[in-house]
């Protein structure tokens, strides 16, 4: 009986031991899963979407690091396609932009030379009615002007436009 007793304390302390130590080794294969799969979250998180998980082996944890490097993989693709898309929406926006800005400058060209012109035409205008005003008081000066002065006068008129 003291055998036995002996032989199961002895039994109960090595399974207790190769337990123990099972239970180290499963700890530190998990723990060291779990923080891969953290560090390569974390670089994700940080923008470094070339980060994967590097886990060996056919279990849970090796199957989620594998679905973790497919997403990981989308993602870069997604966000390789939106920098491309969004170069070409930034040169569009140039291009578009470039071409307001001649449109504007002609436009601003336009209303110079319109401004001019209608400076021009007023001068232009003014000068004659000037002499016509001008001959007109001329021949209105005096009240007992003869109606041959008012003839020469409008004569005078016509001849500036002829």
């Amino acid at each position: 009986i003291d055998r036995s007793r002996w032989l199961a304390i002895l039994d109960g302390t090595a399974a207790t031991l190769i337990s123990l130590y099972g239970g180290i080794l499963l700890s530190r294969r998990l723990s060291r899963s779990i923080r891969a799969l953290m560090a390569g979250t974390q670089q994700i998180a940080n923008g470094n979407l070339a980060a994967r998980v590097q886990l060996s082996g056919d279990d849970e944890f090796s199957t989620l690091a594998g679905h973790f490097n497919q997403m990981a993989d989308k993602i870069q693709k997604q966000r390789a396609a939106l920098e491309e898309r969004q170069d070409i929406l930034e040169s569009r926006v140039t291009e578009r932009t470039q071409e307001l800005l001649d449109i504007n400058q002609n436009l601003c060209r336009m209303d110079r030379d319109r401004r001019a012109f209608l400076a021009d035409i007023s001068h232009e205008l003014r000068t004659p009615i000037t002499v016509i005003r001008g001959e007109a008081e001329i021949a209105l000066r005096n009240p007992k002007t003869p109606s041959e002065d008012y003839r020469q006068a409008l004569q005078r008129i016509i001849d500036l436009f002829a």
